[in-house]
């Protein structure tokens, strides 16, 4: 069947549930067993719902968490073992200014071989994130256009990640040299 949604992405997650990112919609979760959907909207007065309700990016890591990169308030991370959101946002606090993102706009989430999460945003550029030691690690140098805008992210055969700019082209990190 056809839903009227404007969808900005898609996945699936590994008990076969289809995730879909709307524009201004939030998520809808497609149980393929049960053909019931789900529908998960932002609400400021929940602090474990989504951040926003426009979807830009999914990604089921290794673990079984959803990653979903919304247009406003950071990434929303879906924890299999919780069944809610929590949400990685931008400090303003000093003393976090190296381990948080530089923007709230996430356009682009990948996880790569090793298990790190890169964030591609729109204004902040291109962050990695380590889970197990939560250490942050921004690449300023991969989008110099004013927008410092990252749209789409992939990592290839050779383990290097391939940045698309807005304005910029597109990059690519060597993941042995760090160039």
């Amino acid at each position: 069947g056809k839903i009227g949604i404007r969808a900005l992405s898609i996945c699936n997650d590994e008990y076969g549930r289809i995730w879909i990112g709307t524009y201004g919609n939030g998520i809808y979760i497609y149980n393929t067993n049960t053909g019931i959907f789900e529908n998960h909207l932002a609400d400021e007065r929940n602090s474990y719902a989504l951040s926003h309700n426009d979807i830009k990016c999914i990604l089921p890591d290794n673990n079984g968490n959803i990653w979903i990169g919304a247009a406003v308030g950071a990434v929303n991370v879906h924890f299999k073992s919780m069944n809610k959101f929590s949400h990685i946002k931008r400090s303003e606090r000093p003393e976090a200014r190296e381990n948080t993102l530089k923007s709230e706009i996430v356009m682009a989430v990948i996880q790569d071989r090793d298990s790190l999460v890169w964030i591609g945003t729109y204004g902040g550029g291109l962050t990695s994130i380590n889970r197990k030691t939560s250490e942050y690690k921004h690449y300023p140098e991969l989008s110099t256009a004013s927008q410092n805008a990252i749209l789409a992210l992939l990592e290839d055969n050779e383990g290097n990640i391939w940045v698309a700019t807005y304005g910029d082209g597109i990059n690519m990190l060597n993941r042995k040299t760090r160039k």
